[in-house]
């Protein structure tokens, strides 16, 4: 496996921003915890949390690209709106 967090580490951020940004947006919405944190079989591989971030790539599913793509547009405009304008390449 190659880890391109460590040759870019600003885009790595990123996502981790966003992800958080996103993590607590849900658990405002929903009122509950992330459920990676109480639902030790999230990941339907059994035995707790992914220890790794090499298992959650692994179990990993997001279905097709096409979905993938439709997501991430729509989390793109979402952002521009809050955020005042840009793009995501821009952050």
């Amino acid at each position: 496996l190659c880890n391109v967090a460590d040759e870019e580490p600003e885009i790595a951020a990123m996502l981790e921003r966003r992800m958080r940004v996103h993590i607590a947006k849900r658990e405002r919405e929903t009122k509950r915890p992330n459920p990676m944190y109480t639902n030790l079989n999230w990941h339907g591989q059994g035995g707790g949390p992914c220890q790794s971030s090499a298992q959650a790539y692994e179990t990993l599913h997001i279905g097709s690209m096409k979905a993938a793509a439709a997501l991430q547009a729509k989390d793109d405009r979402e952002s521009d709106r809050t955020s005042g304008g840009g793009s995501a390449g821009n952050e």
